[in-house]
């Protein structure tokens, strides 16, 4: 496995690795042979996922910090004619990302549903206004989402 991080020393490439890291700890089967920096660009994680496999030809999965950047690997791995072998996993949940999960493009998505993050934030404000001191950091609801589960998901409409 390999990952495809965002910017180093931004919150969300500290801590979506750690936390994956830490998660992957239960599985010892699972290797990660490489981690690349992409800095959020779709075709910055193409190369830095070219880069992996030219020193890993044996990974079998991606996981990239946001879903811009899972694309930017699918459209690498297409124009080698791999893409049938190797799955993507990203980040988010834009119309764009869900359509490339339900087409197969990228194998899932890890997403936080906007109604708990409002809905923490909400609370998070309330505790900070009445004076209680917030850690940095928590981690939040996840929901991962394949070909299997994504049109059960529900996301509300901006309109």
């Amino acid at each position: 496995m390999g990952i495809i991080e965002g910017s180093q020393g931004t919150d969300p490439q500290i801590y979506r690795t750690q936390t994956f890291l830490e998660y992957l700890s239960s599985y010892p089967d699972v290797e990660v042979v490489g981690i690349e920096e992409a800095n959020w660009s779709r075709a910055k994680a193409g190369l830095a996922a070219s880069r992996l496999l030219s020193r890993n030809p044996d990974i079998n999965v991606f996981y990239c910090h946001d879903s811009n950047m899972a694309l930017g690997v699918y459209d690498m791995l297409k124009a080698r004619g791999i893409q049938d072998k190797i799955q993507v996993i990203g980040i988010g949940n834009e119309t764009e990302h869900m359509e490339a999960v339900k087409s197969g493009k990228l194998y899932g998505i890890v997403t936080q549903p906007p109604e708990y993050e409002a809905e923490y934030a909400w609370s998070c404000a309330k505790r900070a206004a009445s004076g209680e001191i917030l850690r940095l950091w928590y981690k939040n609801l996840v929901v991962s989402l394949t070909k299997d589960n994504i049109d059960t998901y529900f996301r509300p409409s901006l309109d």
